[in-house]
């Protein structure tokens, strides 16, 4: 604004003088430059249509402390000469984040895209949302622009460091029967409603298992075999709740001692819950992992959660929320970085040890 404000009085400037001094010169010069603005607000008009910017992330997904990689398409459509543009990316930590920029130049080149690409580093763990992307356009000369904003929707998830820690599964969970709308890939079991595989019958198999009918269509005896479900034995209570500032401040270090705790139990074939109460949904909410696959989804959903830090009774609203699902171990993290398994303390770190710290636990469930 600035500057086209300048022009303008340089342009008052020289018509006046041409005026006074009846200066033909001058008022041809005043004549180039009005002929020069209005042909740059012509070509702004059009190159806000023609342009527009399609942001990459190839890295949706990162750890704490790594590189990003930004990649921004510039695409011009229209047949004007190339054009100079500033772009900034807005983007900020869900829910209530700071806005945070970053800035990138290049050229909407005629009737092609342009690829930028630049890296940001990550900070703390997180959702980080980029919500929109400002372009300030500049005319061929570089003496004026106009800015044009682009809304985007793209979403980059900064895991926390997970450390390898030890896991002891006793006999009473790795033989735990409960009900399960999973099961077990490997082996079969009692449960008649799922079935694990159709095989020849062989010695010690029961006649109730027998499959009459595709055994008479055989003409050999064809046994039915039962799954078995894969209950979650363990449940780790995640209690956001926090006294003092220092433990009010823990929270990215709570989440990566549980995804530790939890991918610890993934590796050791246990399948478990992890449960916290959830702000939005008022209620106590929980998430299954079974596998590497799960804790990233609990670490995806967690990012996006506006935790609660009351003070709660969760394993009594579990209780009450899941009515009829049993489980043998209890796992308990707290904002102070306290591990209570079955209820006894067993643990509490410093966060600047974790690693060290979890590299010699091992937990008994």
């Amino acid at each position: 604004m600035f500057r086209i404000l300048a022009y303008i009085l340089a342009m008052g400037l020289t018509v006046y003088v041409g005026v006074i001094y009846s200066s033909e010169p001058l008022l041809f010069l005043f004549l180039t430059e009005l002929c020069f603005l209005l042909l740059d607000g012509a070509f702004f008009l059009y190159q806000r249509r023609k342009c527009s910017v399609l942001l990459t992330l190839p890295l949706p997904v990162a750890e704490r402390g790594q590189r990003i990689p930004v990649e921004l398409a510039l695409k011009n459509t229209g047949g004007f000469l190339s054009a100079k543009a500033d772009i900034l990316l807005e983007y900020r930590r869900f829910p209530k984040g700071k806005k945070r920029v970053l800035k990138l130049s290049g050229f909407f080149e005629s009737k092609r895209e342009v690829q930028l690409s630049a890296h940001i580093e990550s900070f703390e763990s997180g959702c980080y949302d980029f919500e929109a992307a400002k372009i300030k356009l500049y005319d061929p000369l570089s003496l004026f622009f106009v800015r044009k904003r682009f809304a985007l929707s793209q979403r980059l998830d900064i895991i926390p460091p997970i450390y390898a820690t030890g896991v002891l599964v006793s006999e009473r969970v790795r033989h735990f029967q409960g009900d399960s709308d999973i099961y077990d890939s490997l082996r079969g079991g009692d449960d008649a409603s799922e079935t694990f595989q159709i095989r020849e019958f062989r010695k010690g198999d029961k006649l109730k298992d027998i499959h009459w009918k595709l055994s008479a269509k055989e003409e050999a005896w064809i046994v039915r075999e039962n799954g078995q479900p894969l209950a979650c034995a363990v449940v780790l209570f995640l209690d956001f709740s926090a006294e003092g500032k220092r433990a009010a401040g823990n929270m990215e270090d709570m989440i990566s001692l549980a995804a530790s705790i939890s991918f610890a139990l993934a590796e050791a074939k246990c399948p478990h819950y992890i449960a916290w109460y959830a702000k939005k949904e008022q209620e106590l909410v929980r998430v299954r992992v079974d596998d590497e696959e799960g804790l990233y989804f609990f670490l995806n959903r967690m990012f996006a959660e506006d935790v609660s830090r009351e003070a709660r009774d969760l394993k009594s609203e579990y209780r009450e929320r899941y009515k009829g699902e049993e489980y043998v171990t209890d796992i308990y993290v707290n904002q102070g970085l306290t591990l209570s398994v079955r209820g006894e303390e067993v643990w509490t770190c410093l966060p600047e040890r974790m690693k060290e710290e979890l590299a010699e636990l091992v937990i008994n469930v």
